[in-house]
């Protein structure tokens, strides 16, 4: 690598920390509204991925009092635009003795994110100069990764241990069992 493209590469990296400080405020006004968009598709089935994640839960999980449940965010799914969550049951310690695991698409309730990537694009142009694709990109898959981490505050359980969090990453406890 030549000094000049490390130079450049490094410039790239300080920029969008830089541009992630600067966007904080707006992205969390983003997420706010889409959560609360899509909370309410969840609750009323849109896309039928309420029924999807029942179906899936009911699929893999068994009474078993010592079955511990995983519902992990896939980054890549951002890259694939599936947008999808891997759900997995546990004898024990969670990501170490899987007994099944399914999948789940939440893409039908994500349908404004689009607006929001050119909400953050035109707030970017209008404060850095020359933005190039990549830069855009990271803040893209930077607001996403935000956005899954809340979709534990979109399922609500009772009587289950169900664990959430990115997939092999730190999880937390959302279920109440």
């Amino acid at each position: 690598m030549t000094g000049e493209s490390r130079s450049m590469e490094q410039n790239v990296l300080e920029r969008s920390g830089l541009m992630k400080d600067f966007l904080s405020e707006k992205i969390n006004g983003l997420k706010r509204e889409r959560l609360k968009e899509i909370r309410e598709k969840f609750e009323s089935n849109v896309g039928n991925v309420r029924k999807q994640f029942e179906s899936v839960l009911g699929a893999i999980t068994s009474e078993a009092e010592q079955e511990i449940i995983v519902i992990s965010y896939l980054r890549a799914s951002y890259i694939t635009e599936t947008h999808e969550f891997y759900v997995g049951v546990y004898k024990g310690e969670p990501f170490v003795e899987e007994i099944k695991h399914g999948f789940i698409s939440v893409k039908p309730l994500l349908g404004n994110v689009e607006k929001d990537f050119v909400e953050l694009d035109q707030a970017l142009e209008r404060e850095f100069f020359r933005l190039i694709a990549a830069e855009k990109e990271e803040i893209h898959r930077w607001y996403m990764e935000q956005l899954y981490q809340e979709f534990g505050t979109v399922w609500r359980f009772k009587g289950k241990n169900i664990y959430f969090g990115g997939f092999m990453d730190e999880i937390s406890l959302i279920g109440d069992g």
